[in-house]
């Protein structure tokens, strides 16, 4: 009678911890869920510059914090870094030695020119070409490349205090 009792106890017991278990991986005590990379609109960009760019890599989604350092010291320093360290770029582009060729944004309806403006000119001081398509009107491959190639024509010719090329690029 003894060992009827402990398995039916040992049961409901590892039940209980799988429950248990379940619940806290999947259940609404969960503080952090999984989201995709790129929205469908971003994901089709995505494969239209890189077949557009195939002697490049494309970067989805790239910190602002892996392509900027503050230029000061001290107690500005923080400071500085917190007025990027949130932003996001859509595509960063860079060559095969993964040096960034240009900062590429696809503008959507929730994009605000103010806000881009002030992102844009934190890139550009960094000396990156920032280049900005528009959703409603992405361009096809040819167009793609020829703006890079514009920019990489630019680059070999325009140069910046620090050796960094800017050029700055607002596609239509």
């Amino acid at each position: 009678m003894l060992i009827p009792l402990v398995i039916v106890v040992a049961v409901i017991a590892a039940v209980a911890i799988v429950v248990l278990a379940i619940k806290g991986k999947g259940g609404k005590n969960r503080r952090y869920k999984a989201k995709p990379i790129l929205t469908d609109n971003e994901r089709e960009f995505f494969t239209r510059l890189v077949n557009a760019l195939p002697q490049y890599r494309v970067l989805p989604q790239v910190s602002f914090g892996a392509l900027l350092v503050p230029a000061v010291s001290g107690k500005d320093y923080n400071a500085t870094r917190a007025t990027f360290s949130q932003k996001i770029a859509d595509f960063v582009v860079c060559d095969a030695a993964m040096q960034v060729i240009a900062i590429v944004e696809l503008d959507d309806r929730t994009h605000n020119a103010d806000k881009d403006a002030k992102r844009d000119a934190m890139l550009e001081d960094a000396g990156y070409v920032v280049v900005r398509f528009q959703s409603r009107h992405k361009p096809d491959a040819a167009k793609i490349r020829k703006v890079f190639d514009e920019i990489v024509v630019n680059r070999e010719g325009v140069k910046r205090e620090g050796g960094n090329n800017v050029v700055a690029i607002r596609a239509t």
